[in-house]
């Protein structure tokens, strides 16, 4: 996973944290909201059952009045019980189920309430000194404590619920916090060490494209970069800007058939179609015109490359002119044609061997050359060194464009006639002594 990825993974991992959290916080603060009404609720019954054993006594005590609020409240605690237990709505006001936490309490409180519901109806409905009324009366006193101790029970419970939900959404705000605390340091960390490796790139692209540059602009050929799609010259070294005549400022947006003879344009795109493959090629037989018209011979290496996307032709073009000249063959004379001039060539004798020659010659011969004249023979008294021309002249057959020069041989002044030699020039014409 590349360095741009893992950046973007860690962003994003915070804000999914955030939003698990915060989709965490809103479930568990609408368990604490619905718990809130269902709470008030069994506390009212509590209250509820409180107020229900004070209008019994009530009644018992004469106020004839206070039985229609007794059986109006016992039907309210009846359907407040209902609602606690499968929710609804009471008084204006909608509840939600009980939670399963508090079913067990709402049972009991149920319970309680079958005997002590039927005594208070007994109580409202029947006169105090009826008989029996004095067990009924008892019965509700018994039954009142164990039903507010009852409806004390769901609301504990109810309380301890809430407190749990409380701590829970305060571990999930602490765990996302400290949880995207570490990913932020993460996310630091890892920024750091792209910007790092950013720059360390960003450093080689610039000395790999200051060497390449480098390398173009101390290329002893031409090289020109265009573009396979459209064909326009991107890039060139000084070597091109020579070949043709023009700053690099102008040839930079030329299309390619612009560095060839106007007539074979078509030629040279063609060509640059052809040859603008993966594998390169090698062209020769190319013309490109100069500034001033005159037409320059190359061979062109071409090779293609991609950069950001896109792909180039590196072409070298590289002038051919000089070799062209070199292995051009020597012309034969037309009949009457004016010969060569006469060419004499030197040789130095023994008494003179020395420098280049001493350094080429083996040492067997420098050593024969150097001894003296034999005894038997007369010697020259005058030792000194002479020059014998000797003159030579190519044949009629054959010319050689090479320009004439003066050859000498130097040697001692002896009785034996001059010996003759046969050299040839560089065309391989022969030439003869005379």
């Amino acid at each position: 996973m590349t360095l741009t990825r893992k950046i973007g993974f860690l962003l994003l991992l915070p804000v999914l944290g955030a939003l698990a959290s915060l989709g965490v916080f809103y479930a568990l603060h609408t368990q604490i909201a619905e718990d809130a009404p269902v709470i008030n609720l069994a506390g009212r019954q509590r209250l509820y059952a409180q107020q229900l054993l004070t209008y019994a006594n009530m009644v018992r005590a004469g106020q004839e009045k206070d039985r229609a609020a007794l059986l109006d409240l016992t039907d309210l605690y009846e359907r407040a019980l209902t609602v606690l237990e499968h929710g609804g709505e009471l008084m204006g006001q909608v509840f939600p189920p009980a939670p399963a936490e508090v079913l067990d309490e709402i049972a009991e409180i149920k319970q309680l309430w079958a005997g002590q519901g039927a005594a208070l109806r007994l109580i409202a409905k029947r006169p105090a000194h009826a008989p029996d009324m004095e067990d009924v009366y008892r019965a509700a006193h018994l039954n009142t404590p164990p039903l507010v101790a009852a409806a004390d029970k769901v609301v504990t419970a109810l309380t301890l619920r809430n407190r749990t939900l409380q701590r829970r959404t305060l571990n999930v705000l602490l765990g996302s916090a400290a949880f995207n605390f570490l990913l932020l340091l993460s996310g630091i960390f890892i920024t750091r060490q792209y910007i790092i490796a950013q720059k360390h790139s960003e450093q080689t692209l610039r000395e790999t494209a200051e060497r390449r540059r480098l390398l173009m602009e101390s290329a002893n050929d031409a090289i020109f970069v265009a573009d396979v799609e459209t064909g326009e010259i991107v890039e060139c070294n000084k070597k091109a800007s020579e070949l043709i005549g023009l700053p690099p400022e102008r040839i930079v947006g030329l299309h390619q058939s612009k560095l060839h003879p106007p007539e074979l344009a078509e030629y040279y795109r063609q060509k640059f179609r052809e040859n603008s493959r993966p594998e390169g090629a090698l062209i020769k037989d190319m013309l490109v015109q100069h500034r001033d018209g005159h037409r320059i011979p190359v061979e062109i290496s071409a090779s293609t490359l991609e950069l950001g996307g896109k792909t180039y032709v590196q072409g070298i073009f590289r002038d051919v002119s000089e070799r062209q000249r070199r292995t051009r063959p020597c012309t034969r004379s037309r009949p009457g044609s004016p010969l060569p001039p006469a060419m004499t060539f030197s040789i130095p004798s023994s008494a003179n061997w020395a420098g280049p020659w001493a350094r080429t010659t083996p040492w067997w011969r420098r050593a024969r050359m150097a001894k003296p004249p034999a005894p038997w023979r007369s010697a020259p008294t005058d030792r000194s060194p002479t020059t014998s021309s000797i003159r030579c002249k190519a044949r009629p057959a054959t010319t050689c464009s090479t320009a004439s020069s003066a050859i000498t041989r130097t040697t001692w002044r002896r009785n034996s006639p001059t010996t003759s030699c046969s050299p040839r020039c560089r065309s391989r014409a022969t030439w003869a002594c005379r």
